[in-house]
């Protein structure tokens, strides 16, 4: 297929001819449906009118004929003719044996049977109507029928020639809208989808000019309308959220190439004053096992790594049960109190008797809770507390792990959670700066948040918040 084949292919899949398309269709259904509605509306309406006029007349004649007889009957017949023109009307008084008793001038009606077999069906005082066709004409023609008493039959008839060319002329007058409504449909149809679509064209384009290097790029307000608005503020949120994404993989990169380098090159040092050192057994056991050591370090924090990636991905599979979180906070405590204690921390827990249920994965809840009880006893020095108080705040458990340690600085406390920052007070002090964003996902994952205030020299607050589960 040629590019010329193709850019008339591709017209057809616009949404703007597509569009347009059914502007159209909207508008030839609904006019058609109006000028229908139109055409049967005057038809009735003339049809009604010529019913009252040859009801008029019928009421005339019969008056004349019950008050003068037959011979003023002819006259009148003779006279209405003349006046309104013997080819639009004609009067015809049959008796009961359908023999002609008076009649207008009959010549311009050669054709119309006056003895049609159905009067035959007519009872004395009974009126109706017929529409009959004219085989000297192209019009039809509309017949009144009364059955005088006595059984004598007045026929009054009156040709539907002026209704005829009124509704020509008004079929012409419609069919001239109608195109002129197909042609403006179009164009208001087109310059609609135009407008509609204007907003999608800035966004296409922008997406489309975007790469690495202009992740800056926003889509500029417009006025298509609500829905253009969303998807712009949409799609502008959604390169915010890219541009972050990315600017955190550049810094997550190169954290990890620094956390990476730096045991990689004692693990190297070391095995090179190894080679360069006297070969004495003692030395290799002792570096093997400094080596060892620093496996370990670089295995838990890609271990750390992963499993923060497959919280936050969903990967993760967590096994979700009723769990009372007294007994999880009071196990964890029970486990870090005598190292706390070793170095001079008090750790205690401050529990409510009743139960307190959450619905989540205990090894996951008992991972977060450990890293931020680890968390605060590293902080902490000789005297300091430890607190860790379970409560419940309308649908929330909230477990407050309060510290008497060094605090946290004011310019830190936004980025704590952040995948290996360190403050300026923590890099004196071991670890990768993974372990509280690894706690901040696996409370999120449950439906949770963490919340941390901080004073330097007096402490922190963690506020863990979960979903409470009745009992």
């Amino acid at each position: 297929m040629n590019q010329k084949a193709k850019e008339k292919h591709g017209i057809f899949r616009k949404v703007t001819f597509k569009l347009t398309l059914l502007h159209l269709i909207l508008f030839t259904t609904t006019s058609l449906i109006i000028f229908i509605l139109i055409h049967l509306s005057l038809t009735s309406a003339l049809r009604a009118r010529t019913d009252r006029s040859l009801r008029d007349e019928r009421r005339e004649f019969e008056s004349l004929y019950v008050k003068h007889g037959l011979k003023e009957l002819q006259s009148e017949f003779t006279n209405e003719a003349r006046s309104n023109g013997s080819g639009a009307w004609f009067y015809a008084l049959l008796s009961p044996d359908h023999k002609i008793l008076a009649s207008s001038d009959l010549n311009p009606w050669k054709g119309i049977d006056l003895k049609p077999g159905f009067i035959n069906t007519f009872h004395e005082g009974e009126e109706f109507f017929k529409t009959r066709r004219h085989p000297g004409s192209e019009h039809k023609v509309r017949i009144l029928y009364k059955v005088f008493k006595g059984g004598n039959i007045l026929q009054v008839g009156h040709s539907l020639r002026d209704n005829d060319e009124i509704l020509e002329e008004v079929e012409r007058i419609l069919g001239y809208g109608f195109v002129a409504i197909l042609m403006l449909g179009t164009l208001l149809g087109w310059l609609i989808s135009r407008r509609a679509m204007s907003g999608v064209e800035r966004v296409t384009e922008i997406a489309t000019h975007i790469d690495r290097s202009e992740l800056s790029r926003r889509v500029p307000a417009g006025s298509e309308g609500q829905e253009i608005e969303d998807l712009a503020r949409a799609f502008n949120s959604m390169l915010d959220r890219i541009q972050s994404l990315v600017r955190d993989l550049k810094e997550v990169t190169n954290n990890v190439a620094h956390d990476l380098r730096s045991p990689l090159t004692r693990i190297r040092g070391m095995a090179e004053n190894v080679l360069l050192a006297p070969t004495d057994p003692s030395e290799f056991r002792e570096t093997a096992g400094m080596i060892i050591e620093e496996c370990d370090q670089l295995l838990g924090m890609i271990n750390t790594m992963l499993a923060i990636a497959q919280v936050d991905s969903g990967l993760s599979h967590l096994s979700k049960t009723t769990l009372d979180m007294r007994e999880i906070i009071q196990e964890l405590v029970d486990l870090f109190k005598p190292a706390a204690e070793d170095k001079g921390i008090s750790v205690r827990s401050l529990l409510p008797s009743r139960p307190m249920k959450v619905l989540g994965d205990r090894a996951a809840l008992q991972r977060a809770l450990a890293n931020l009880l680890d968390n605060a006893i590293k902080f902490s020095g000789r005297g300091d507390t430890v607190q860790v108080t379970l409560l419940r705040e309308n649908s929330w458990l909230v477990i407050e792990l309060r510290d008497t340690g060094m605090g946290i600085n004011e310019k830190d406390l936004p980025h704590i959670f952040d995948r290996f920052y360190r403050g300026d007070q923590s890099r004196s002090k071991a670890g990768n700066g993974l372990g509280l964003s690894l706690a901040l996902s696996l409370i999120q994952t449950h439906g949770g948040d963490i919340k941390v205030t901080s004073t330097i020299g007096k402490g922190s607050t963690f506020r863990i918040y979960l979903p409470h589960t009745p009992a």
